[in-house]
């Protein structure tokens, strides 16, 4: 009997995909802190200024032989000023302080969503299937907020009751100044963003988005002004450069920039043919999405591709993308050598153990009859994910004893399978598929397999 080996539930493995779930609610948090911190230092040395000011102003008015009123008036007008700073100040605060619990309960459930998958210890464990199932229904939320359906995203969430756990807000904020750009064709959003974010933007090596989105702003300042004759908008395009290219490090990037004012967007001169060119939008909205994601340190590919294409490769073989493509992948009609059919029957596989899938079997009996590949890496919806993906490595090879083939070109150990059929009562002289019992053959069908 082979020794049943419960596997264990590896946390630190299952925590690099979950990295990112904790990331943004503290990089947000920390920015929202640096904003407020900034907004106190700027209110505070705005009412000392006006404090002293109005002081000065009071006692300059006292000592004159002019109305003693105006010593009060200027008083009176210095502390309303103070006060008014202090109300702005108190709002933004108060803005970012909802912000802030916000993100706060946002984490404190993230951090107990990763703490119950520490307390399962095996991979059978009936919560590590609820855990998973949450977990599943995240990356879906995050693959939809990636792709733009962001009302689509939210309704899922409401619905498994997981916002507190998936970045909402913060995708559908991103989504609409990618929107403005590749859309709209307008960059003040994207720059106001800048500007809200200018310390981490900073400290970002090589970081160049906000120069191009004045580039951007120069571009259309100077096709207007070739296109309607309007020498003020050339004036005002020089203006512009001279104020926002003048910290550029690339000389050869100002010279460009410069050219616009004598190239009209007619040439087919490059780079000038490049610069004007409606694509540079979509230039624009890439560069603003990858800047985004370096700055709150998140992947730039769904988190549901990085899942799914860990599991892939494991199962990826050297006959996948070959030039024999399963009919399942929608590419041609020749069967691929390693999931071939026969008589339009389900390609083989290699079952190492009948009594795992014996504990399956009413989930199989559900099953449809398939006549198509099941190999997911030859299927049309992961044959272009898989594509770039490494051979699956196997150091050891695992073969039941005296292997058959069953009609269908599934192949198993002799032994497991007449024990299998024995079990679930078969009538003598036939045998069924563990997988698809519904399918139920001679055992004269049944031939013997010779490994090579």
């Amino acid at each position: 009997m082979t020794e049943l080996v419960t596997p264990k539930l590896d946390h630190e493995s299952h925590l690099l995909l979950d990295q990112p779930l904790l990331r943004l609610p503290y990089e947000l948090s920390r920015t929202n802190f640096k904003s407020a911190q900034q907004s106190i230092d700027l209110a505070q040395k705005k009412v000392n200024e006006s404090v002293q000011s109005g002081t000065k102003a009071a006692a300059a008015a006292a000592n004159s032989s002019d109305d003693p009123s105006r010593a009060s008036t200027a008083a009176i007008n210095s502390l309303d000023q103070a006060i008014t700073r202090l109300q702005t100040l108190k709002r933004k605060l108060s803005t970012l302080n909802n912000t802030t619990v916000q993100l706060q309960r946002q984490s404190a459930a993230r951090v107990r969503h990763l703490d119950d998958m520490y307390q399962i210890p095996t991979l059978v464990d009936v919560k590590y299937e609820e855990w998973s199932k949450i977990r599943l229904d995240r990356l879906l939320v995050d693959y939809l907020l990636r792709l733009g359906y962001t009302k689509s995203a939210r309704e899922l969430a409401q619905v498994k009751n997981i916002e507190h756990l998936v970045d909402l807000d913060a995708f559908e904020a991103m989504g609409k100044i990618e929107t403005s750009l590749s859309s709209k064709h307008q960059v003040d959003p994207a720059l106001t963003w800048c500007t809200e974010n200018k310390a981490n933007l900073k400290k970002m090596e090589n970081n160049n988005l906000e120069y191009e989105l004045r580039l951007q702003q120069h571009i259309e300042l100077c096709r207007t002004g070739h296109e309607q004759g309007d020498y003020k908008k050339l004036d005002e395009a020089r203006l512009h450069a001279s104020k926002y290219f003048k910290s550029h490090p690339d000389q050869d990037w100002k010279n460009r920039a410069s050219g616009l004012l004598v190239i009209p967007p007619s040439t087919n001169m490059d780079p000038y043919h490049g610069l004007y060119s409606p694509s540079r939008w979509n230039y624009l909205s890439k560069l603003f999405l990858s800047t985004h994601h370096d700055m709150f340190s998140l992947p730039k590919r769904p988190l549901l591709h990085m899942a799914l294409e860990a599991g892939l490769s494991a199962l990826k073989t050297p006959a996948c993308h070959s030039k024999h493509i399963s009919p399942s992948s929608g590419y041609n009609s020749t069967t691929s050598p390693a999931h071939s059919q026969n008589n339009g029957a389900l390609s083989p596989i290699y079952a190492s153990n009948i009594d795992d899938i014996m504990s399956t079997t009413e989930s199989a009996n559900n099953l449809n009859s398939m006549t198509t590949s099941v190999c997911p890496i030859c299927s049309t919806e992961l044959n272009q994910l898989s594509r770039h993906l490494p051979f699956g490595h196997h150091s050891k090879s695992h073969m039941e004893h005296d292997p058959v083939v069953l009609p269908n070109g599934r192949i198993y150990g002799r032994e497991r399978l007449e024990r299998m059929n024995e079990k679930i009562g078969t009538q003598k002289g036939y045998v069924k598929d563990p997988v698809d019992t519904t399918n139920v053959y001679l055992w004269s069908e049944v031939k013997k397999v010779f490994i090579s």
